[in-house]
């Protein structure tokens, strides 16, 4: 046997047992695309086929909507510009009445990166009461994160796009130094787990917190009362591991979070 083929088998063995080691996490859930039968405190995966499926419908849209032209050449910012249309062709989203979904583009020819921002209607800007559930001020009811001025149908459409809205869309439009802070990508599959466990180097097969913390893949959802809370995993270039959660209560996306499960272990730089 050669060194290559010695080194490949011995990179399959380790991979093999980083699989063995994550059929706990696996074995907890249940995949399905049906949330129309979940009772409070019920959790399950979203099936990742479906969820792939979602997220090219929604990339395939934001990309008809967003366009940049000679983003790499010189300074450029694009004027606000309504996304109002394209949430029209969400199929669990609506704009708030009277609301107002904007995007700004800013960037140069050593990056680039989009703005988005929600302009809620007067009297909702000022409804000290909806604002207190979301945790904003009456100062920031203008220009805020684009998930307040918009509602979401409490179907599985529906909760998938607030998830795409916080998480996904701020990535639209971001290329070299505008990437930064949203340089991660969500965790759909085993595979794509194992090689970030690989890369991290900071846990291994054996380890004891290999069963201790919980990692599952794709989009979890769990019911209650109000509507539903979804998390995923995610990692970054430099293999940091994080799970991103947000709650879509009553048709409104709230409590965006982004909790570290694995610090990493090198630095990124663009």
């Amino acid at each position: 046997m050669t060194l290559k083929a010695k080194l490949n088998s011995k990179v399959k063995q380790h991979i093999e047992k980083y699989r063995s080691a994550l059929k706990h996490s696996a074995n907890q859930y249940s995949a399905s695309a049906d949330i129309s039968n979940m009772k409070e405190g019920d959790c399950l995966i979203i099936d990742g086929n479906v969820s792939a499926k979602k997220w090219n419908s929604l990339e395939k849209i934001t990309k008809q909507h967003i366009v940049i032209e000679n983003k790499d050449r010189e300074l450029s910012t694009m004027l606000p510009q309504s996304l109002n249309s394209m949430y029209e062709k969400y199929l669990g989203t609506k704009v708030r009445e009277d609301s107002e979904i904007t995007v700004i583009y800013h960037g140069d020819n050593s990056g680039g990166y989009c703005r988005f921002s929600g302009e809620l209607p007067e009297g909702m800007a000022k409804n000290q009461e909806y604002l207190d559930k979301l945790g904003l001020s009456i100062e920031s009811g203008i220009f805020n994160s684009p998930l307040y001025a918009l509602k979401f149908d409490l179907t599985l459409d529906g909760i998938l796009e607030a998830f795409y809205t916080a998480f996904e869309l701020p990535k639209a439009g971001a290329w070299w130094h505008g990437r930064m802070g949203n340089d991660y990508n969500l965790i759909f599959n085993t595979d794509e787990l194992i090689i970030t466990l690989l890369d991290n180097g900071n846990i291994f097969p054996d380890s004891p917190d290999m069963r201790t913390i919980n990692f599952y893949t794709g989009v979890m959802v769990k019911k209650y009362e109000k509507g539903y809370a979804l998390s995923c995993l995610a990692s970054y270039p430099h293999h940091k591991l994080v799970d991103f959660s947000i709650n879509v209560f009553d048709g409104v996306a709230q409590d965006k979070l982004e909790s570290t499960i694995l610090e990493p272990t090198t630095t990124y730089c663009y």
